[in-house]
């Protein structure tokens, strides 16, 4: 069984890449089936009961946590949370109980191939990505054994080129064409991004960044920013030079702090459009809300509003996961883990034991599900959302959603379709 750990109550969150940090050794994975949390009574909104009654399934959680300066372990915490929830009152997986094999993600690729073996070892049926930042340790392994990749952020060149993967929200991806659209849209010609200084992300930004851009008649420079506190005044100042007409924060949220610090320290007055990570809690309270004043945040889902999914997402963190900040990447892992479950479960499994092939043929045939913190959107894993020559991973929604802050607090959320741009 996996050690406990003491839940952090405001994880380090990031946009699609909370990653990407000096590498340390990974903790052994092991499996362990969900429980609840709670105590008290179960939230009505959770609806009743359906426990799960089938044999045992189990899915791997991979995902960056016990890691000194980049720990998402709420992002995981959130994907167990909706396992549980699942277990007790969605049937679990098309009746199986779901049993989470846990293991974190410490940016080191020995450790992470360590993880990839243990997973198959295990017997997985599928692997939930939460946040990772070595998917390309990891990835072709489970493919290899025929196991699906499942997630909402893909980032990494072996999730964007698998067919074995499969994502509930379009990640760094759709953040790139929303920037591209919305800056169309507004008329913007010129844009500057501020990206955590990463391969992955420079490679992304470099490749599939600048060809949408491009398409938009936009011209885009990157200014890439090391992670971890530091003064990035200078830099945010090289990035200003050629008075952008808005500047777009694509990171973690260490780099979300320099930034906007900086940006408010040269009396910028270009619009802001930012990732999930720039929207922490934490990034708020230590920058104040002026910092975020009329930057508009875009995201995998809407986690503070009115509408059923959002109501929903609260109710199950606050039952299973209580002790954890349910604001930025933290969604993630609640929105991989719930909408793996309801895709399989809209399709259904064969009678017998569970296989990682009937898991892909689920999630290929599931069409027109509710996506989890979608504000009464779908998805569909048909190849029918965003289909383009730069992406070989399914990826199940081409709509990203985003929102104005104001004093600190989102407004209301709209969705922008980012498929056009990307030719789908």
């Amino acid at each position: 069984m996996r050690t406990p750990r003491t839940r952090r109550a405001t994880a380090l969150t990031a946009l699609v890449i909370a990653m990407f940090v000096a590498g340390v050794s990974c903790a052994q994975p092991a499996a362990q089936a969900p429980t609840s949390a709670s105590t008290g009574a179960q939230d009505p909104l959770l609806g009743p009961a359906d426990p799960a009654s089938g044999s045992p399934v189990r899915i791997g959680l991979f995902n960056v946590e016990d890691n000194q300066l980049s720990d998402l372990s709420s992002t995981g915490d959130a994907a167990e949370a909706a396992a549980t929830y699942a277990n007790e009152h969605l049937g679990g997986l098309a009746g199986h109980p779901i049993e989470v094999v846990r293991c974190a993600d410490k940016v080191d690729v020995a450790a992470a191939k360590a993880c990839a073996d243990e997973f198959v070892s295990q017997g997985v049926v599928a692997v939930v990505a939460g946040q990772p930042t070595t998917s390309d340790a990891v990835l072709p392994t489970v493919a290899g054994a025929g196991i699906p990749w499942v997630g909402s952020s893909p980032v990494s060149q072996s999730e964007i080129t698998s067919d074995d993967a499969f994502f509930f929200g379009p990640g760094a991806l759709g953040n790139l064409g929303a920037y591209a659209q919305y800056s169309e849209d507004l008329g913007y010609r010129s844009v500057v991004i501020y990206g955590v200084d990463t391969p992955e992300l420079n490679g992304l930004i470099q490749t599939v960044g600048k060809a949408i851009f491009a398409k938009a008649g936009i011209d885009m420079r990157l200014v890439s920013v090391p992670a971890g506190p530091i003064d990035a005044t200078d830099l945010v100042e090289k990035g200003l030079a050629d008075k952008p007409d808005a500047v777009l924060v694509l990171s973690e949220s260490t780099v979300c702090r320099s930034v906007l610090s900086a940006l408010e320290k040269l009396g910028s007055t270009q619009p802001k459009l930012v990732g999930t990570a720039c929207a922490d809690r934490g990034v708020v309270d230590t920058l104040g809300e002026a910092a975020l004043d009329n930057a508009v945040v875009f995201g995998v889902g809407d986690p503070s509003g009115l509408h059923p999914e959002a109501r929903d997402y609260r109710a199950v963190m606050q039952q299973y996961a209580p002790g954890d900040e349910p604001t930025g990447m933290t969604t993630f892992g609640y929105v991989s883990m719930l909408g793996l479950v309801r895709a399989v479960n809209a399709v259904g499994l064969p009678a017998g034991p569970v296989t990682g092939g009937q898991i892909s043929t689920a999630l290929h045939s599931a069409k027109d599900v509710p996506r989890p913190l979608g504000n009464s959107s779908t998805f569909s894993c048909d190849r029918s959302q965003l289909s383009s020559r730069l992406v070989k991973a399914t990826i199940c929604t081409s709509e990203v959603l985003y929102a104005t802050y104001t004093g600190g607090v989102a407004g209301r959320y709209n969705k922008i379709d980012v498929a056009p741009i990307y030719g789908g």
